[in-house]
């Protein structure tokens, strides 16, 4: 699994590589109603920019979504600890059981 991930970010690279060299022209980009206006940058940069913060906002979103089972989860391990006292409480009361011969 180790192997196959290193081979999946190398041929990420490779292609995020080659990407870059083909796509090096610059671009304008309006954004008009700040007041620098128009700004000229490299084409990989704002596209790879763009996947960026949609990875950024998707890992986000994700991670908002599973608060519900984080929580869940905690009170689960809160309820099972409580058990597992309330377990060693007991036994600790309980005489030491006798050997059958």
């Amino acid at each position: 699994m180790k192997y196959l991930s290193l081979i999946i970010i190398l041929l990420l690279a490779l292609v995020l590589g080659a990407f870059a060299i083909h796509n090096h022209h610059a671009v304008s980009l309006d954004l008009w109603p700040l007041p620098f206006g128009e700004v000229r940058v490299a084409a990989f940069v704002l596209v790879l920019a763009a996947a960026f913060l949609g990875f950024i906002l998707g890992g986000l979103c994700a991670w908002i979504g599973g608060a519900a089972s984080r929580r869940a989860a905690r009170e689960k391990a809160r309820a099972l600890a409580s058990a597992r006292r309330e377990l060693e409480e007991t036994r600790a009361r309980l005489p030491a059981p006798s050997a059958r011969a």
